[in-house]
């Protein structure tokens, strides 16, 4: 605890004083004592005293507002004055001073030794200071038993809640809650005012002091006290007390203390979740680049990271439009660590690689169509996120049929790679079109799309859809429109015009005016199988 002046003032014989002014000043913090009897006594205080004096250093009140100046500038706690041999009472003037200062100021009795005050005065600062040493003491051997026992993140959580009976959890900027104490309904208030403020992307969580106490209003005379763990100016997490206070010297180094550890734990679990990804991905390269020998052992591996390659599966790539071969961070995380959140939201098993030439590969046990729903599902969410994060980078991606032996796991990579670069083709010729494309949905447009950059593709589809494109444009009419219909509808000419909502003869007429275009009959299977086909390479060829 922190001595101060208003508690100094019930120790004996000091309780005798008489307090003259400086009345709001009562809480300046008293670690010493000292005597002025000398001019420029100043030079040899360190502040936080209590000055005792007769007057005989300065005797008029000039000099002794200038006295109280000075002590009030370096921070001295009080002005104590013995009455009676060199002043019978204290001038007017170092009253109002001291009254505007807001620094205490005494009048002794003139029959009071200084000694006779200063000695219980020291006593009760040295039992404080032993009571605070005791209580350090106590709080690092709390947090040293937390790293012995290696309780990690939650166990320096309970330390300090048990020190500072206050609501404590660790939490990421992205608002991830790493550890709390205690798990009552204050607790999850705080913490889901603190996921609120991250999400907003809050300044002032941007702008906070790193390794120092910050304060967060947030509302009904609440605040959190927020600390940033900063190591090598990076900010590993959060230390956060529900309460904001004024903090004494025992929570202070409690928290300082435990702010160090929170650090070495951080680094710790980053160091094993980024030991345990490398032998993932390594696993993944090894099935996906057939660098392995005995299959058995590899489906052991397998297993142990949790994943079956002897169960159904499908893989997944995402990739950018982007020239260069590795991902940009994207709001202080990259695209694979994004990916792996969206994938543990579905809690399905897992592995992932990061290659600079083919994107972000996953591969994924599925079992039923929910979940190969739900993994659908979730692509298309992190995609969305991608890209709307980037105003001149597109992300696609791709997913494979389905597999259930580790041998076919490098011909659905392939699948996957190849569903993804028709993604991204169709996402430039169309900023409709969906990000996500599955290798068995896309027909004949899986090898179109290789060959959509020839030059005799480029004028067989020319040759077709030119004069319709160029009809339509002059004429604001919709024969492309009506012929895409047709032969979504199997070729009836009713049920295009159904679709359509027109008149069956309307729709036959557009059908006959499309025939002279193009100076054939669509009941020519040859001529009909190269409408369709140019249908759909206008998904890929981008004019």
């Amino acid at each position: 605890m922190i001595l101060t002046v208003k508690d100094v003032m019930n120790i004996e014989p000091f309780a005798q004083s008489v307090l003259v002014a400086g009345k709001n000043g009562l809480d300046r913090p008293v670690e010493s004592t000292n005597v002025q009897e000398v001019p420029n006594v100043v030079h040899w205080l360190h502040g936080k005293e209590i000055i005792f004096t007769s007057g005989f250093a300065f005797r008029d009140a000039e000099r002794g507002c200038i006295l109280i100046q000075e002590l009030n500038d370096i921070g001295c706690a009080a002005l104590a004055i013995k009455l009676g041999q060199y002043l019978q009472k204290i001038p007017v003037e170092m009253i109002q001073l001291a009254d505007k200062l807001n620094f205490p100021l005494f009048s002794l009795p003139s029959y009071m030794p200084y000694m006779d005050c200063m000695i219980p005065i020291y006593e009760k600062i040295n039992k404080e200071q032993l009571y605070t040493m005791k209580q350090i003491v106590s709080a690092n051997e709390e947090l040293k038993k937390v790293m012995l026992q290696n309780a990690g993140l939650s166990g320096i959580c309970q330390a300090l809640e048990k020190k500072l009976h206050d609501t404590v959890f660790i939490a990421t900027i992205e608002g991830t809650i790493l550890a709390c104490c205690p798990n009552d309904d204050e607790s999850k208030e705080l913490i889901t005012f603190w996921k609120d403020t991250c999400r907003s992307n809050d300044f002032r969580i941007r702008n906070m002091t790193p390794n120092k106490c910050n304060f967060l209003h947030c509302g009904d005379k609440k605040y959190l006290t927020c600390i940033p763990i900063c190591v090598s100016e990076e900010i590993l997490g959060y230390l956060n007390l529900g309460a904001a206070k004024q903090l004494d010297q025992i929570e202070i180094v409690a928290l300082d203390n435990a702010s160090s550890l929170i650090a070495i734990e951080i680094l710790k679990e980053q160091a094993v979740i980024n030991q345990e990804e490398h032998v993932k991905q390594q696993l993944l390269e090894d099935v996906l680049l057939n660098r392995y020998q005995d299959k058995e052992t590899i489906l052991l591996r397998g297993r142990y990271n949790n994943f079956w390659f002897d169960r159904q599966y499908q893989l997944f790539v995402i990739n950018s439009s982007a020239d260069k071969a590795d991902f940009i961070a994207f709001k202080g995380s990259d695209p694979q660590t994004l990916c792996k959140e969206s994938m543990r939201s579905i809690n399905l098993p897992c592995l992932f690689m990061n290659n600079k030439l083919s994107g972000i590969t996953g591969i994924v046990n599925v079992k039923d169509q929910n979940e190969i729903d739900h993994l659908r599902k979730s692509l298309n969410k992190l995609l969305k996120e991608l890209n709307d994060g980037f105003t001149d980078i597109q992300f696609s991606a791709g997913i494979s049929s389905f597999g259930s032996d580790i041998d076919t796991a490098s011909d659905l990579w392939e699948e996957a790679k190849v569903a993804c670069r028709t993604a991204c083709q169709m996402r430039i010729t169309s900023s409709r079109s969906n990000p996500v494309a599955s290798f068995s949905d896309l027909g004949c447009l899986c090898f179109l799309q290789e060959c959509s950059k020839s030059q005799t593709m480029k004028n067989f589809y020319h040759k077709y859809m030119n004069p319709l494109l160029e009809y339509d444009r002059n004429n604001n009419s919709e024969l492309l429109k009506t012929l895409e219909c047709f032969f979504t509808c199997n070729m009836n000419v009713k049920e295009t015009s159904e679709c359509l909502f027109i008149h069956k003869n309307s729709a036959a007429y557009r059908l006959k005016k499309i025939e002279s275009i193009i100076g054939g009959s669509l009941s020519d299977s040859q001529v009909a199988f190269n409408l369709q086909l140019c249908i759909k390479l206008r998904n890929l060829i981008n004019e």
